[in-house]
């Protein structure tokens, strides 16, 4: 009897895990994402303001809406870099794509965007509390939650709600899903001007004057 009980306390002892249950993958984390060299001057405004709400402790939440294609996933990826480059605001950025994820796929995803692994836990409270749990214990952290179609109660994600150590950034079609979310502070990205817009095709396209008079045209 005695030598059971040893075991079973040596079995309990192992399955201890003071600082969580976390494979933390911080070359994920810190990599850098790539993004178009002209960025950064065309939306220069636009990623100054962003970057005044995230030194605002008063801002936990910031949408980011446009119509698509208009830059709002560019812009974030260069906000995303110059925070990785300064590495003074924040313990952990993290890129979570969603795009009509449903509230299980959203979970997934920033729970191996944190490096915690959910697949064993089919119930959603239970998720989202480990979740939670897990994001509390990181420190402050921003959550970049790209593409959002619909919005999500926080809570029953499992992002905590409680203090300015978790901020979140959406970006997002929508107007009313950046309300519904309850964001602080509100960006509407507007298409670039006419000199801007040609400006940034000629830098993706390369090789202007090789081409046709009827692709010119089009162009």
């Amino acid at each position: 009897m005695g030598r059971i009980s040893g075991e079973i306390e040596e079995l309990m002892q192992q399955g201890k895990f003071p600082n969580g249950l976390v494979l933390s993958d911080v070359r994920n984390a810190r990599l850098p994402l790539l993004t178009p060299k002209l960025i950064k001057q065309m939306f220069e405004q636009h990623i100054k303001t962003i970057w005044e709400w995230l030194l605002d402790d008063k801002v936990c939440r910031i949408g980011v809406y446009g119509m698509g294609g208009v830059g709002k996933t560019t812009i974030m990826m260069q906000v995303h870099n110059m925070l990785l480059e300064g590495q003074i605001m924040f313990r952990d950025v993290y890129w979570v794509t969603i795009t009509h994820s449903s509230t299980n796929e959203l979970q997934n995803k920033i729970a191996k965007a944190v490096g915690l692994d959910l697949r064993n836990e089919e119930d959603c409270r239970r998720r989202a509390a480990t979740l939670s749990n897990m994001l509390s214990k990181i420190g402050k952290k921003l959550l970049i939650l790209d593409d959002m179609w619909q919005h999500f109660p926080l809570d029953e994600v499992g992002i905590p709600l409680a203090g300015n150590s978790c901020k979140i950034i959406i970006t997002t079609r929508s107007l009313d899903v950046c309300r519904r979310m309850s964001c602080q502070q509100i960006l509407k990205v507007e298409p670039l001007p006419e000199r801007e817009a040609w400006t940034l095709f000629l830098e993706n396209l390369g090789n202007y004057e090789g081409l046709p008079m009827e692709s010119m045209k089009i162009a």
